[in-house]
């Protein structure tokens, strides 16, 4: 998902959907969000006051939320946390899971290869990160076993470099928005479907205003507003729908499933549940939308690479 910063933004409600295996699709009661992020069982949200906050799953350190600073930005992946303050400075947390693959270091910050920076949004993989730096080159670091660290045209000094403006991790791939509206994408070799990490041939003249990566999807948003998307090999449905009529404004892929919020604020689903059982089941699959949010105002809305649950803030 792209994230963006929660300054200035709307507080309001979080509503999630889905599976609940672990209280995940169960936000607490009491709080307005301006942010929320999906993550292997477990979710991460920012407050009205600026704080992170996580409901859900608390093994293998997803629970170790920092705290103490004026926070913008969160993403979860599949064990770890990571987040953005308000001056730039970059948090992470948790990646002890061994389903994830131990040794990756996801859930800590290294040092950064290229010196001090300040960094404008961060987006958390299954097992690897990816950060925004100012300059528009992007960070990674964990798991690389599939290419997550082949950024393609990462250098500020290389010939016809164009700065990076938006990032998505997915469950093995990245994907990258440019500041001439082209998009990149990288990774995902080498596992279960290796299209997701392979740029399709699109018309020179063809701009994008939004990326979005689910765990082997990727999405693009054309500037008229439709939908291109390839990957999805495992045999779920996660096509969008062919009626499309609508203005989308933001994308995202989850499991086996996507949606989107239009240009009016509403939110619709599509895909193959292809979800595990055993999990207690809230208001409808994540690839489809409860019927009472058919016409809420939705101000900010994610889901995760690794999940199986979608959440929403809507407007009061």
């Amino acid at each position: 998902m792209c994230v963006s910063s929660s300054a200035g933004q709307t507080a309001g409600t979080a509503i999630c959907w889905g599976w609940d295996f672990n209280g995940e699709c169960t936000p607490p009661s009491g709080q307005k969000f301006v942010k929320v992020s999906a993550g292997h069982r477990f979710s991460l949200g920012i407050n009205s006051n600026n704080q992170i906050v996580h409901w859900g799953w608390t093994a293998n350190g997803r629970g170790n939320i920092p705290s103490g600073d004026v926070f913008v930005q969160v993403s979860a992946g599949y064990d770890h946390g990571l987040a953005l303050d308000a001056t730039g400075n970059v948090y992470a947390w948790g990646g002890g899971d061994p389903n994830a693959g131990l040794g990756w270091d996801q859930g800590t910050v290294p040092s950064d290869p290229r010196g001090d920076s300040v960094y404008t949004q961060v987006s958390a993989g299954e097992a690897f990160n990816l950060v925004l730096r100012a300059d528009g080159t992007i960070w990674h670091w964990g798991r690389d076993s599939e290419g997550q660290d082949d950024i393609p045209h990462n250098e500020t000094g290389a010939s016809g470099f164009v700065p990076y403006v938006a990032i998505d991790a997915g469950g093995h791939h990245g994907i990258g928005l440019r500041a001439d509206g082209s998009i990149q994408v990288w990774g995902g070799q080498n596992y279960t479907c290796t299209t997701q990490g392979v740029l399709p041939s699109f018309p020179s003249d063809t701009p994008f205003i939004a990326v979005g990566a689910g765990h082997i999807t990727s999405y693009a948003v054309k500037s008229d507003r439709s939908v291109v998307w390839w990957g999805g090999c495992n045999g779920c449905n996660t096509e969008p729908v062919n009626h499309i009529d609508i203005q989308h404004a933001f994308i995202d892929g989850g499991y086996g499933h996507a949606y989107a919020r239009t240009a009016s604020s509403h939110v619709y689903a599509w895909g193959s549940p292809c979800t595990p059982g055993g999990g207690t089941l809230v208001f409808a699959e994540p690839h489809e939308v409860p019927s009472f949010l058919a016409n809420a105002v939705v101000l900010s809305a994610a889901t995760g690479h690794s999940n199986h649950h979608n959440i929403v803030i809507i407007m009061d």
